[in-house]
């Protein structure tokens, strides 16, 4: 792209050449003669081919009000070198005004501390998916203002082992993403300068095995959201390795190796996902959720569970999601679940279950139970869900329905019982004003009388999907 392709342009503020094939910029592109490149705050050359700093040219105009700079998805290799004073390294060199940074998905392998000197008002950096195996250093090596950088990506940098003091002096860090490496060790005082910062912290798709007592996790009391997914996480082995994390909201600790877990000291915990792990049998310990009187989300799908103990939920009270869905459950649902008041969505899909009884859920709007056992249903299993709107039982062995069996679900909008062995339907669902989809595909009616006085509906369709 060559000089003057922008002048005149006075008032630009936002530039967006991303997407294209620009490999090279002249001097004079950005910063034509008549200075009207000068109030330009927004820059993003992201997916095009670049391949050096110095194919972008002539950003020195830009130093004091460049805000955001985007070179992600380019061929980057070098960024920044051992001389400010170089070609490669002025480009970014001036640019004081800098704050956010995105150098995410290009193929640098060396990144000078030159890159990110003088940059005092830099917050976010991105990093992610490079090749920076055995150059990244302590942060404060580059002599950048770590301290005021609340947001940092190291993603996909394919490190086998961080240094220790990496984030020595980064004291403001908020957001810290590690995601996709092959980190198989943390060291003990990693994160010990950000014990006081560091809000989210991204660990997933490493080679994480165990989390030990002491953790470096556990330093970091202002944590409120920590992904430790698709780890090779076997065990907890000490409560001690979460204990610190007091203001902990968010825990992800879904596809892992996961057979057993300690009780779990979060008293702040809403959100925590454990679906695809190992966990099998009864759910031990007795009482692993006692200590997390705050827990609303609970995702424990795609595991081997068989039963859950009585007193699993312990003072519990604020589950509004739960999700058992792809376990081992047989005959009815376990008996912790059917007082759980404040539930709103419920899943217990493809297990074993024969019966829905004892439910007494008054604030469940959504109930999934799709791919079990079930052969009928009768108004005894429904009565106690009087909020019921969304109800899945596809892909069961119902033969029949008992009339009524909906008398106490007014608020019913979509109904599933497709792939069922359904004979006849006719009269199930005169007392549903609401009903608006309803499949009940794949069955074995062949013959029925479906009465709707359309006249209640106040405009909304009823859809029946029928095969014969």
């Amino acid at each position: 792209m060559t000089s003057g392709a922008f002048s005149g342009l006075s008032s630009l503020e936002s530039l967006d050449l991303s997407g294209n094939y620009v490999r090279r910029l002249d001097s004079g592109a950005l910063c034509p003669p008549d200075g009207s490149g000068a109030r330009l705050r927004h820059l993003i050359l992201g997916h095009n081919e670049l391949t050096s700093l110095s194919d972008v040219g002539g950003m020195t105009c830009l130093g004091d009000t460049l805000a955001s700079l985007d070179l992600s998805f380019n061929r980057l290799e070098l960024v920044g070198s051992p001389s400010s004073s170089s070609s490669s390294s002025a480009g970014l060199g001036r640019l004081g005004a800098l704050e956010e940074l995105r150098l995410n998905n290009n193929h640098v392998r060396n990144l000078k501390g030159d890159v990110l000197r003088d940059k005092p008002r830099l917050r976010f950096i991105d990093l992610s998916n490079n090749n920076l195996v055995r150059t990244v250093v302590p942060l404060e090596n580059y002599k950048v203002n770590i301290s005021g950088i609340i947001c940092i990506y190291f993603s996909e940098l394919f490190q086998a082992s961080l240094p220790e003091e990496l984030f020595t002096g980064s004291t403001g860090l908020r957001r810290l993403s590690l995601a996709n490496n092959s980190l198989a060790f943390l060291p003990g005082d990693l994160f010990r300068p950000l014990s006081r910062s560091l809000e989210v912290l991204d660990l997933s798709g490493n080679l994480l095995a165990s989390l030990e007592s002491p953790s470096s996790i556990s330093v970091l009391g202002g944590l409120t959201s920590l992904d430790l997914s698709h780890n090779r996480l076997a065990q907890i082995t000490s409560v001690a390795a979460l204990r610190g994390l007091s203001s902990l909201r968010s825990l992800r600790l879904d596809h892992n190796r996961l057979s057993r877990l300690p009780v779990l000291p979060l008293p702040a915990l809403t959100s925590l996902v454990l679906s695809h792990n190992e966990l099998s049998g009864r759910l031990s310990p007795s009482r692993i959720f006692h200590k997390t009187p705050a827990l609303s989300h609970l995702l424990l799908d795609h595991n081997r569970i068989e039963d859950l103990p009585r007193q699993v939920f312990g003072n519990t009270t604020a589950l509004t999601v739960l999700d058992l869905s792809d376990n081992r459950l047989r005959g009815d649902v376990p008996e912790p679940v059917r007082s759980l008041r404040r539930l709103q969505s419920f899943a217990i899909s493809h297990n074993f279950l024969e019966r829905l009884s004892g439910l007494r859920l008054p604030a469940l709007w959504r109930l999934q139970a799709a791919g079990n056992k079930l052969s009928n249903l009768s108004s005894a299993q429904l009565e106690g869900l009087p909020a019921l709107q969304v109800l899945d039982l596809s892909e069961n062995s119902i033969g029949s329905i008992e009339k009524g069996a909906f008398e106490g679900n007014k608020p019913l909008e979509a109904i599933r019982l497709d792939d069922n062995r359904l004979v006849r339907i006719d009269g199930l669902f005169h007392a549903l004003p609401n009903l608006s989809w309803l499949n009940v595909s794949a069955n074995q009616v062949r013959f029925y009388f479906l009465r709707c006085d359309f006249s209640k509906k106040k405009g909304n369709s009823l859809f029946v999907l029928l095969c014969q």
